[in-house]
C-alpha cells in the first residue's frame, strides 16, 4: 500500500480534513435549522456537493480497509503457492509419474487462484483510482464555494447554477445528434475502416471526428459524396451551430443574473484594496477607537428582516429589480440608517461614517439601486402613502 513510511502523513492529513469537513457541515447544517432556515439550506447545491464528498469519502475509506484485508488474504495465498514442481510428469520416472502429476495439478489450480486474485485486484484498484480521481474533482468544485467570498466571482458561479438546466438538456440533445452521426459512421464506413466495425468503435472515433482529429482522406477514399455530406452536416449542426448555442446561451444567463443583481460585482484588485484600506484604517487613531464588530452590528440591523431573505442577499440570489408590488413595498418601507442610528447601537462616529460612505459608494454602483426610474418610483409611492395619511387626518 505505501511505498515509503511517510507517505502515512498524506493519509492523516486527509484523515483530519474529512473530519473537518464532517464537523464544518453538521455544525452549519444544526446552525441553519436553528434559525429555521433549514429548508434553503437543503436547496443550496454546495450542500450536496459536501454530502457527496462525505460520502464519497466514507466509501473510499472503507474500500481502502477492505482492500488492505483482502490483499492480507492474497498474500497468504501466495505463500501457499510454494515452490514449482521440479520433476514434470512428462519426464518423471514410471515410479513418480502420479506424484508429479498430482504436484502439477495442485500447483496449477494454486497458481490460477492466484491470477484470478490478482486479475481481481488490478479491476478494482482501477475503480479505486477512478473513484480517488472524481473524489478529487468534486473537492476542486467546492472550492467555487470559497469563491464565492469575491463577488465578481460570485456572480460567475451564480451563471454557472443558472445555466445547469440548459447544460443538461444541451447534453441530452448533443448524446443523442452525436450516436445518430455515429450510427451513420458505422454504415458507411464500417465494412472498410479500422475502429468503425462496432457500434462502441464507430462513438469512439465519432469523439475524435468531433475535436478535429482525424484523417479525412480515408473517408473520401471510400465514399466521396457520402463521406461529403455526413461531416458537412455533423461539422455545421454540432460545431459550428450547437457549440455557439451553448456559448450565447451561458452569456444571455451571465447578462440576466447581472442584470437581475444591477452589477458585476467588485473585481479582485479592488477587494484587496479596500481590503488593505480597512487594515490601515484600524491601525490608525480613529480606526482604534473602540466599536461594535461589524458582524454584531449587522445582526443588530437585520433583527427585523426576514432571516431566508438576508441569507439569499449574502448568496447573491435575489433579483434586486422591482418587479412585483411586494418589492416595491419592501423598498419603499425599508428605514434610513443614518450615523446616529449606527452610534446608537454601539459603532463609533468615525467608524460609522466611513461604514456609510462604503456602502454608499458600493450603493451608487448597482443600477437598479441608483437608476433615477427607481428612485422616482419609491418617491411617488411615499408621496402618495404621506398624501393618504393627511387625507385621513381631514
Amino acid at each position: 500500500i505505501f511505498t515509503h513510511w511517510a507517505q502515512v502523513f498524506l493519509d492523516i492529513i486527509w484523515m483530519l480534513v474529512f473530519v473537518a469537513l464532517f464537523y464544518s457541515v453538521f455544525t452549519e447544517t444544526l446552525l441553519e435549522k436553528s434559525k429555521g432556515l433549514l429548508s434553503l439550506h437543503l436547496q443550496d447545491p454546495f450542500f450536496w456537493l459536501d454530502v457527496s464528498l462525505l460520502l464519497m469519502g466514507l466509501s473510499i475509506i472503507i474500500t481502502f480497509y477492505i482492500f488492505v484485508y483482502w490483499l492480507d488474504k492474497f498474500t497468504e495465498e501466495v505463500f501457499r503457492l510454494g515452490v514449482m514442481p521440479t520433476i514434470s510428469w512428462t519426464v518423471a520416472p514410471d515410479d513418480q509419474q502420479v506424484q508429479a502429476l498430482i504436484d502439477a495439478a495442485a500447483y496449477q489450480d494454486q497458481l490460477t487462484k492466484v491470477i484470478d486474485w490478482v486479475d481481481w485486484f488490478v479491476n478494482h484498484n482501477g475503480w479505486i483510482r477512478f473513484c480517488s480521481c472524481v473524489y478529487a474533482c468534486l473537492m476542486v468544485f467546492r472550492f467555487f464555494r470559497g469563491f464565492t467570498g469575491q463577488p465578481r466571482i460570485a456572480v460567475l458561479v451564480q451563471t454557472f447554477l443558472f445555466s445547469a438546466g440548459f447544460v443538461l438538456h444541451f447534453l441530452v440533445l448533443l448524446f443523442l445528434i452525436f450516436c445518430v452521426f455515429a450510427l451513420g459512421g458505422y454504415i458507411l464506413f464500417g465494412e472498410q475502416l479500422e475502429g468503425w466495425t462496432t457500434p462502441i468503435g464507430a462513438i469512439s472515433k465519432m469523439l475524435l471526428v468531433f475535436f478535429l482529429r482525424f484523417d479525412y482522406q480515408e473517408f473520401h477514399e471510400i465514399a466521396p459524396i457520402s463521406s461529403a455530406i455526413w461531416f458537412s452536416s455533423f461539422f455545421v449542426l454540432v460545431v459550428i451551430l450547437m457549440q455557439r448555442l451553448v456559448a450565447a446561451a451561458i452569456v444571455d444567463t451571465y447578462v440576466s443574473v447581472r442584470s437581475s443583481l444591477g452589477e458585476q460585482g467588485q473585481g479582485l484588485i479592488a477587494q484587496m484594496s479596500k481590503f488593505l484600506g480597512d487594515i490601515l484604517f484600524q491601525r490608525s487613531y480613529r480606526g482604534a477607537q473602540k466599536s461594535v464588530p461589524e458582524e454584531d452590528l449587522l445582526h443588530l440591523i437585520s433583527m427585523d428582516s426576514d432571516p431566508a431573505y438576508m441569507k439569499k442577499l449574502g448568496l447573491r440570489q435575489v433579483d434586486r429589480r422591482l418587479k412585483t408590488r411586494a418589492d416595491l413595498a419592501r423598498a419603499e418601507s425599508s428605514p434610513s440608517i443614518d450615523v446616529d442610528f449606527l452610534v446608537q447601537r454601539g459603532c463609533d462616529r468615525r467608524s460609522a461614517e466611513r461604514l456609510l460612505q462604503q456602502c454608499a459608494e458600493w450603493t451608487y454602483s448597482i443600477s437598479t439601486t441608483s437608476s433615477p426610474v427607481r428612485r422616482l418610483l419609491i418617491m411617488v409611492v411615499r408621496q402618495m402613502h404621506l398624501l393618504r395619511f393627511e387625507s385621513e387626518k381631514l
